[in-house]
């Protein structure tokens, strides 16, 4: 039987049982491979405690999904297409048009969003 590794270089398979293939080698590099996965596991933890640490609060994008929502059920109880909304209700609603946006209404690129 022969077992694909993938970090054998010589272009050769290891043959399995049989052929004079270490058991204790296969388990040795189990475990190396376990070390490694929970390392690489460990960075992923430390990494996500440090982003934790340094963005503890997350109030301003909550804010902006909450006025998202508000907006999107506004229009819809008056009236715009929550599937196939026409062009004309949009942009009375702020959405951006590059005429409009250049010549005076810039608060489109903001409500837009």
């Amino acid at each position: 039987m022969t077992i694909y590794d993938p970090r054998n270089t010589s272009g050769s398979h290891r043959q399995g049982r049989g052929s004079g293939h270490d058991p204790m080698h296969g388990m040795h590099q189990g475990l190396i491979l376990d070390a490694e996965v929970a390392a690489e596991v460990r960075q992923i933890r430390e990494f996500q405690i440090g982003l934790e640490q340094q963005t503890p609060h997350t109030v301003m994008t909550f804010f902006f999904l909450a006025i998202n929502v508000i907006m999107f059920v506004v229009m819809i109880a008056n009236g715009v297409s929550p599937s196939a909304p026409r062009v004309v209700p949009l942009l009375q609603w702020g959405a951006n048009h590059g005429l409009l946006s250049l010549n005076g209404d810039w608060w489109r690129l903001l409500t837009c969003t």
